[in-house]
């Protein structure tokens, strides 16, 4: 007669391997899923591109790779007001999602697509500068420097636009020091200067 001599601790570490290999598995079945729906999107397929990201939306409610391809597939295909109720949603507070890319997803959105009223510009004013403070925390790392050198420049326009000149110059300063290169945030800044100082010199009169 056979006797079974697995121990208990044998038998939780066998199912805990299981657990692992499993989620991997999913974890993998979902990147090629979101794969695909990038290859969608960035092929014009958008109801194809919608499709695939909520799937894998629906799989891993808290990636923000895929909420955020989610987001801009629904925002290409003009369905701003749904792209805003998901990135929304992603980022309250109950939620614990730390993903704060999606503050700069829904930044845009709400800055290139809706009204500029008080009340929206205020939202993006919120989101760019949440993005920013986390790229200089090191949450995250910015996918590239244009982008960075975009939002600090929206972001001084915005401000700017509110009447707050010194955190307008601050933010086109820290853009300019990014990419001394970028010819619109130079130009931003020096028609901010060219402002103040008309502001702030006196009126000169030509005499015959």
């Amino acid at each position: 007669m056979t006797m079974n001599t697995r121990s208990p601790q044998m038998t939780t570490n066998t199912l805990i391997l299981l657990l692992i290999i499993s989620c991997n598995i999913c974890h993998a079945r979902n990147l090629n899923l979101i794969a695909t729906a990038e290859k969608a999107l960035h092929s014009g397929n958008l109801q194809d591109a919608i499709d695939l990201s909520q799937r894998a939306v629906n799989r891993s409610p808290d990636s923000a790779r895929a909420i955020s391809l989610h987001a801009t597939a629904l925002t290409w295909s003009a369905h701003y007001d749904q792209a805003e109720s998901i990135l929304t949603a992603a980022l309250k507070p109950e939620n614990n999602n730390t993903s704060y890319e999606l503050h700069r997803d829904l930044g845009s959105l709400l800055h290139y697509y809706y009204p500029q009223s008080d009340q929206v510009v205020a939202r993006v004013i919120f989101h760019y500068q949440a993005y920013l403070d986390a790229i200089e925390a090191g949450h995250i790392v910015a996918p590239s420097l244009a982008a960075t050198v975009g939002v600090h420049n929206d972001l001084a326009l915005l401000l700017q636009s509110r009447g707050e000149i010194l955190a307008a110059a601050s933010h086109f300063q820290r853009a300019i020091k990014l990419d001394t290169s970028d010819y619109k945030t130079r130009t931003n800044y020096g028609l901010l200067l060219g402002k103040l100082e008309a502001a702030v010199s006196p009126g000169t009169s030509s005499r015959e």
